[in-house]
């Protein structure tokens, strides 16, 4: 199990992916992986560095086009 150091929170994901925190919760449910996310008491998500991978790549996708 990843421990939080491991883990990015949104804002954090958002930056490495070039978008807006809403644009990577959007993303997260799109892939089906907002479930699989931890999340703590004040809802804050954190992502691994593999979810963070897939939602960059989802992101640079459209960019592409």
């Amino acid at each position: 199990m990843s421990t939080q150091s491991d883990l990015l929170k949104t804002p954090e994901v958002a930056n490495v992916c070039g978008c807006t925190v809403n644009t990577v919760l959007k993303y997260a449910r799109e892939l089906s992986i907002i479930d699989d996310l931890i999340r703590n008491r004040r809802g804050d998500y954190y992502f691994t560095t593999e979810q963070v991978g897939k939602i960059k790549n989802y992101v640079w996708s459209f960019e592409k086009n």
